[in-house]
């Protein structure tokens, strides 16, 4: 999805008309067309403001995503933690299933989780008592 059909699919998810986002920018509905249809491209201020309006990341609006990969990792034992980690850094979504871990070493796998991959600058959510997700910066596990 190029930058244009990103305007106009986060334009539309915010109930905004096209003369309605180019008053709150300060531009032409004529500007806000030729943006959508890819004939010209907004200025990185403007890219900047839509980012704000919209409640994405700018690299939202202008990096085409790449396929997203996930792998789903049964995190039994500590030393898993690295298999795991090995993967988040190939840019791989990990969905970590700890249903049959023991309570401590589940407590232990998660919080080395959540320190390394805070560190890398993702993120680890929570989705259900005994499973995780560890996304890579720019994926969010919300929209997977």
């Amino acid at each position: 999805m190029n930058i244009g059909n990103k305007i106009q699919k986060y334009r539309e998810k915010n109930g905004l008309s096209q003369e309605m986002l180019a008053e709150k920018l300060g531009v032409s509905r004529q500007s806000v067309s030729k943006w959508e249809l890819n004939q010209s491209l907004p200025e990185v201020d403007k890219i900047v403001a839509m980012s704000k309006l919209f409640g994405v990341t700018t690299d939202e609006l202008l990096i085409e995503p790449q396929g997203v990969e996930i792998k789903i990792i049964k995190a039994e034992k500590y030393e898993d933690v690295n298999k795991i980690l090995e993967l988040f850094q190939k840019n791989t979504t990990v969905i970590v299933n700890c249903e049959e871990t023991d309570e401590e070493v589940k407590k232990q796998i998660i919080d080395r989780l959540t320190s390394e991959i805070e560190i890398m600058g993702g993120q680890i959510q929570k989705i259900s008592p005994n499973t995780y997700v560890c996304c890579p910066k720019n994926i969010h596990a919300a929209k997977l």
